[in-house]
């Protein structure tokens, strides 16, 4: 069995960029360990940088948001 870690973190896009740098590692460091992640479907932020970590190292990312946010933010 898989085993999944859900992560919800910050969007925003104006953070120190030491942030997006670590989400993205934490991301690489999961799919390395063999975790997939389920996190709130945002393109934005260190939530975004954890997930494109997963993807990249090859790891299993599923996304949820809600309908009403896909105007707001990208999917």
């Amino acid at each position: 069995m898989m085993k999944l870690l859900c992560v919800y973190c910050s969007s925003s896009r104006e953070l120190d960029p030491k942030y997006y740098e670590a989400g993205a590692a934490i991301g690489r460091g999961l799919a390395e360990r063999g975790w997939g992640l389920i996190y709130g479907g945002g393109n934005a932020g260190t939530m975004g940088k954890v997930a494109r970590g997963v993807h990249a190292a090859g790891g299993y990312v599923l996304g949820v948001i809600p309908e009403f946010m896909n105007v707001r933010e990208l999917a």
